[in-house]
């Protein structure tokens, strides 16, 4: 933030536009219509690091605390139609994301039910050549990507 503010300052210093002057009671009414945005990054990192949630919960978390703070003024800036768009979105996104997580989360469960990786042990265990085989293929396949 503070790089933005400098690269801000040094643009309007060139520019042609008249400065406006600075109203405290303009700046601290524009924190007050703020107040629950600017208090996501902290409830993010709360919920984050406090170990209650993983990136995707928390994620989850911040858009249904984004949407039930919105309010249902017409004339606030959430309700321009770009913005519903972002929300549409980003509740797509996090459905997708957990969408890929739940269907990987059952296909572990599947694989370990069926006893596959026991299995894959013992049939490499039971062929030491192929072991050799495998370490040599990836190791030529190493050399060939380091080649390209």
């Amino acid at each position: 933030m503070a790089a933005t503010a400098i690269w801000g300052i040094r643009r309007g210093s060139t520019s042609a536009t008249p400065a406006r002057e600075f109203h405290w009671l303009e700046a601290s009414n524009g924190l007050w219509e703020a107040k629950w945005e600017l208090a996501l990054p902290g409830l993010a990192f709360a919920a984050l690091f406090s170990g209650l949630a993983t990136p995707v919960e928390s994620a989850a978390v911040i858009g249904v605390v984004r949407i039930s703070c919105r309010g249902g003024h017409p004339s606030r800036p959430e309700n321009h139609p770009r913005c519903t768009q972002s929300d549409g979105r980003m509740r797509l996104l996090i459905g997708g994301v957990l969408l890929i997580l739940g269907v990987s989360l059952g296909f572990t469960n599947y694989l370990v039910d069926t006893e596959v990786p026991t299995r894959a042990v013992r049939v490499d265990n039971s062929h030491d050549s192929l072991s050799s085989a495998l370490l040599a293929a990836l190791e030529c396949f190493s050399a060939w990507l380091s080649a390209a």
